[in-house]
């Protein structure tokens, strides 16, 4: 069990300590926005990224609304400055909007899949350049400089300094587009620097480049909204390495650890640091410590030195660097702490905490891992969230040592060779896209090449990787192929609405069956792809599940290739409409992967069986085939609750007799032969 508390106790301090300069800075997020005003997802994504970012990240990220010139040519934003729009526009290709860029090249997806996980992954670590932006005015001359500041090693490569103005919002009373928004967030209106952007070339650690600027006002734009966002972007790679503002607020706080993710044991102490910097001037800042953490585990967080019982409030010397020390202690419960160590001002309190996030995991050997992209109708409604379902399987299955990240958490710890003891994975993707990229199936083979065994659940894997529509690339093909050992034959619809077992299999074949439920949508017509899959035919894969009543539509498949094991289902577990048989393949998969069953017993009573029973899954009659019977013999049918559904005498040298199943209910039942041969049970299926 898990306990959650927040450290607040209130202690003045000022900044009379002297600390080392930190050399680094606070990694700013730069969010580059495209967008239209007669957009129809635009206003569907839109608001949702400004309530569940925007709102909670002042003076913590940077954001710029570019529009583009489609699908509403008239888009006043757009129409304001064609040329840089257009140019900004097809520097990155983007060709659907909405689209959101996160610092370049670390993350494309629509506004509505920006979280705060993604935001605080991004800002993990601190940049080894600071970006200062002041501004004063002379007369209709707005004068603006921008310090580049070298905090650290000074990154190799060819890079560009971007200056752009920025409007901070504005309201129409009627929409300017035909998709009904009025309120526009953060809107570009010109670059300073043009849109090639002006070269840089560092200075030497601990010095600075000043760029300086100027510029007069438009009479298209409010002059008390209009800033200035700067950045620095690589020319090749187009990864933007720090960004800056005449908004930012005059302090830092940024991790200083070289990882945020540790693997532990029980009693070990694991340290973890941030800084919090103050850049200029005098503010009275408040830090809080959270922990949620496994019962029995400790923690601690210090400040300067002083320890934090709930919250510290003190008062840093301008230009100092104010050291903040994290100490974990694990239990003997396995399990994954967190801890956040947030920081805002109560002089400014318009600027949101600054939090820097921390993890520690210890003694876990199955790890649920939730991927964070966004939910695949492109409806803006962000992700599901599947974690419990995942967790009520393997508590069913009788495991204590398992816990649940992200996937930006899980690239975070296999990165970092943080996963030892973790033995198996349970990929949550259920409907979101991107469920495989390059880091990520990197991360996969990883795991895996080391003998760690996965089950990868989703609608739309397939259709993601294959699809020319879809987000696939030679990795993820190859991964796909290779590892999960599959094939892809086509995106599934409604009508593969019942998921049942392949009898014939030694792990699942013995399950029943369970109606497909569309979890995505209030019909049943909505949000279903259950995906048509097969065993790659040059691995170790074989079937597991199939649609309906049609064993040759494949819905699921496992494979051991002697290294690894992997479990790949066309379909997300929380579609299984029976909690009971969602908990059972659940546990299945955590026997097979932990060698608790190997099917060999099951194998031994298949080919052992007198009595072959075919179609099966059966929909209106069931052909039983018996080999030449010595003397007469007795049939039993009955369903998993013991009632006898059907009885007949099987006569000596009958050797077939056909059932018919049309009236049954739909789900398993056990056949028994009684007689001088007499069989093990067998599983027949009925489908209605």
């Amino acid at each position: 069990m898990k306990s959650r508390f927040t450290i607040f106790t209130i202690l003045l301090l000022s900044g009379v300590f002297a600390f080392p300069q930190v050399q680094s800075a606070k990694q700013y997020s730069l969010f580059e926005h495209f967008t239209n005003s007669s957009c129809a997802p635009c206003a569907e994504q839109n608001p949702i990224f400004q309530q569940n970012i925007l709102a909670h990240n002042v003076g913590n990220i940077h954001h710029i609304s570019y529009h583009t010139w489609w699908p509403g040519n008239d888009d006043p934003f757009y129409q304001f400055n064609v040329s840089e729009n257009t140019a900004r526009t097809n520097y990155y290709g983007v060709n659907a909007v909405p689209t959101m860029i996160l610092r370049g090249n670390h993350w494309t997806g629509g506004p509505a899949a920006v979280t705060q996980t993604l935001i605080n992954n991004d800002q993990k670590y601190s940049s080894p350049i600071r970006v200062q932006v002041s501004e004063t005015s002379s007369g209709a001359n707005h004068n603006v400089s921008v310090d580049v500041q070298t905090l650290g090693t000074a990154p190799s490569g060819s890079y560009v300094l971007m200056v752009a103005l920025v409007e901070k919002d504005k309201t129409y009373s009627t929409p300017p587009g035909t998709n009904g928004e009025k309120y526009f967030p953060n809107i570009f209106r010109s670059y300073l620097t043009g849109a090639s952007g002006n070269p840089i070339t560092f200075a030497a650690q601990g010095s600075s480049i000043t760029s300086n600027f100027t510029y007069q006002m438009d009479t298209a734009w409010d002059s008390t909204k209009i800033y200035v966002v700067a950045f620095v972007q690589n020319t090749s790679t187009k990864e933007v390495i720090n960004s800056g503002s005449t908004l930012d607020p005059n302090w830092e706080h940024f991790n200083t650890s070289s990882g945020i993710f540790k693997q532990s044991a029980a009693n070990a102490v694991n340290t973890f640091t941030s800084n919090i910097e103050m850049l200029t001037g005098s503010e009275n800042i408040v830090v809080s410590f959270t922990a949620d953490q496994p019962s029995g585990w400790t923690s601690t967080c210090t400040v300067n030195g002083f320890g934090i019982t709930d919250s510290l409030v003190f008062n840093p010397s301008p230009g100092s660097s104010n050291p903040v020390i994290v100490n974990v202690t694990p239990s003997a419960t396995a399990g994954i702490g967190t801890y956040t160590v947030s920081v805002y001002s109560l002089n400014n309190p318009q600027y949101s905490p600054q939090s820097v996030t921390f993890y520690v995991m210890s003694g876990v050997s199955d790890l649920i891992v939730t991927n964070l992209e966004a939910f695949g109708d492109g409806s803006g409604s962000g992700t599901f969230n599947w974690t419990s379902e995942y967790e009520a399987g393997l508590t069913y299955a009788g495991s204590s040592t398992f816990a649940s990240v992200s996937h930006l958490v899980f690239l975070e710890a296999e990165n970092g060779n943080m996963l030892q003891g973790v033995k198996n994975i349970y990929y949550n993707v259920g409907w979101s896209f991107p469920a495989l990229t390059d880091e990520k199936v990197a991360a996969f083979k990883s795991f895996m090449d080391a003998g760690g065994n996965l089950l990868i659940c989703g609608q739309d894997i397939g259709w993601e990787t294959w699809d020319p529509n879809g987000y696939g690339t030679a990795d993820t093909r190859d991964f796909y192929t290779n590892y999960l050992q599959a094939h892809y034959f086509n995106d599934g619809t409604s009508a593969n609405s019942v998921l049942a077992a392949q009898s014939g299999d030694s792990i699942f074949g013995s399950m029943t069956a369970s109606s497909i439920d569309p979890v995505y949508a209030n019909s049943q017509n909505d949000y279903m792809y259950p995906d048509v899959i097969g065993a790659d035919a040059g691995g170790s894969a074989v079937p597991i599940f199939h649609y309906n009543n049609n064993p040759s539509k494949i819905a699921g498949i496992r494979a051991d290739n002697g290294t690894y094991k992997v479990v790949y289902l066309g379909i997300g577990i929380e579609m299984m409409s029976d909690v009971a048989f969602r908990n059972e393949f659940m546990k299945r998969t955590y026997d097979w992967f932990n060698g608790i069953t190997t099917g060999i017993d099951f194998d031994k009573d298949m080919q052992a069986m007198v009595v072959n029973v075919f179609p099966n899954p059966a929909h209106e009659t069931m052909h039983l085939n018996f080999g030449p019977m010595d003397s007469n013999s007795w049939l039993e049918i009955h369903d998993m609750t013991g009632r006898l559904i059907w009885s007949g005498t099987c006569k000596s040298n009958t050797q077939s007799f056909d059932i018919s199943v049309a009236n049954w209910k739909s789900g398993l039942y056990e056949l028994t032969l009684k007689g001088n041969k007499t069989a093990p049970v067998s599983k027949l299926i009925s489908i209605q």
